[in-house]
């Protein structure tokens, strides 16, 4: 008599499908919370056209101006964000923000505690990058109008493929681990070590830079301490430095997918 075991996943509590001792079929994740993304549009907001992130360092083009019509076209040109942490300084992040460029390279170990598997964490390694838009409101609230974007492999120990004493195949894990807060993840037999090479691309609107199911298009914020943390649903820090019309932050995350080094560079036009 065949029968199915179920997985359950870290994030919003979303049941898995889980790694049978058959056959699994397709896992459809849910649909993500929180709609924002690049090109929404608001009252005092700034709408991005023409953005690019190639090699890793994304920046800005020819934003619209702020909310109305008629209010003409602002131009943020590209920054060359550095690929280190910011050197935090703290500042005044009140206002509409236009993301000039970035610089994230992902490491470290991604957790793999809430799956069931046989391991609970697996090296990482990749980029991301950062679009669009984000305001700080004097009210305390902040609405994220960014699109992350990126890559990032996953190499499984071969002890990830046991579940509950039984073992199961590479192919019938990337459903599963989309639940990470993955657009999609792909995994195949690695080529040694009886493991999984597992790709994971990233395409998220909302969570400044921090992967993960559900990020929030609009919540609220504190700075103390030269960092920056935001609070819609989890909590998400930065590290910050304001310096004129640029602010500069660093994602403080190490867990879930990685650990996250580099710089997101905003702008105010």
């Amino acid at each position: 008599m065949s029968y199915r075991r179920r997985l359950v996943a870290l994030s919003a509590g979303a049941v898995l499908c889980a790694l049978p001792l058959t056959s699994c079929g397709d896992y459809d994740p849910p649909p993500r919370a929180g709609s924002g993304g690049s090109g929404q549009t608001s009252t005092g907001m700034l709408t991005p056209a023409g953005q690019t992130a190639p090699g890793g360092a994304a920046g800005s083009a020819a934003p619209t101006g702020m909310g109305g019509s008629g209010a003409g076209t602002l131009v943020v040109a590209p920054v060359e964000a550095a690929c280190t942490a910011v050197e935090p300084c703290g500042g005044q992040v009140v206002g509409n923000w236009v993301v000039a460029g970035s610089c994230l390279p992902v490491s470290g170990m991604a957790n793999m505690s809430g799956f069931g598997l046989g391991c609970t964490q697996a090296p990482i390694t990749g980029a991301l990058q950062v679009t669009g838009t984000w305001a700080a409101n004097a009210d305390g609230t902040f609405t994220d109008g960014t699109t992350t974007k990126g890559d990032s492999k996953l190499e499984l120990p071969a002890s990830c493929l046991t579940v509950s004493g039984t073992t199961t195949t590479c192919d019938r894990l990337g459903g599963a681990l989309q639940a990470l807060g993955y657009a999609e993840v792909t995994c195949t037999d690695a080529a040694s070590g009886g493991g999984c090479s597992c790709a994971a691309s990233v395409d998220q609107t909302g969570g400044l830079a921090i992967v993960s199911f559900g990020a929030a298009a609009k919540g609220t914020y504190t700075t103390a301490d030269n960092m920056l943390t935001t609070a819609a649903g989890s909590s998400n820090a930065y590290a910050y430095c304001v310096s004129g019309n640029q602010l500069v932050m660093t994602p403080q995350v190490t867990g879930t997918t990685g650990a996250l080094t580099g710089t997101i560079v905003l702008v105010k036009p």
